[in-house]
């Protein structure tokens, strides 16, 4: 059984997101953590690096607070209130640096990572020219017959948020579905 420990939400953030820290706040639709996402913009948290396969509006209201240097992502924007303008802004003004992929090589990145792999091979990226705009998507040579293949780096955030409807004390989680 692991140790589990219940505390508020201002006090994990407290404890555990830190000025310049790689922050995931992932979920889609209902599963989004928009309270701790506004929680470290109350703790004022600087120089984050954000990371999440489709920023939407919680990322556009941090980079709007001054909370993040760096975006990584795979897909920006909202289809449900356009454009994301704090973001767009600080692009523009050179306040944020970013980093894109596609969403397969957003899921490679956090693969590598849990599995403790120096990068991740993908076959999606050929014929793409997003390595053009991102120097860390690579190519490498295959040990078994040479062929050049695209590989990612992992990805290891220093702190991930989810958000479900219930855990258990020996850490098992139920999100549950959208209901209609």
């Amino acid at each position: 059984m692991a140790d589990s420990k219940v505390t508020s939400l201002r006090d994990a953030i407290a404890e555990h997101v830190h000025d310049g820290d790689i922050l995931a706040i992932e979920g889609f639709t209902h599963l989004i953590s928009f309270a701790a996402a506004h929680e470290v913009i109350r703790q004022g948290r600087r120089g984050l690096t954000l990371a999440r396969l489709t920023p939407d509006l919680v990322y556009d209201q941090m980079v709007a607070a001054g909370c993040a240097t760096k975006l990584v992502f795979s897909w920006l924007g909202n289809p449900g209130v356009g454009s994301l303008h704090a973001i767009r802004r600080a692009i523009e003004d050179g306040s944020l640096e970013i980093e894109e992929y596609s969403h397969h090589g957003m899921v490679a990145r956090y693969a590598a990572g849990a599995s403790r792999l120096p990068f991740f091979p993908l076959r999606s990226y050929d014929g793409s020219d997003l390595a053009d705009a991102n120097p860390l998507i690579r190519r490498v040579s295959s040990p078994y017959d040479g062929e050049e293949i695209a590989v990612v780096p992992p990805l290891n955030p220093d702190v991930t948020t989810v958000h479900a409807h219930r855990t258990s004390c020996d850490g098992q989680v139920r999100a549950r579905g959208v209901r209609r």
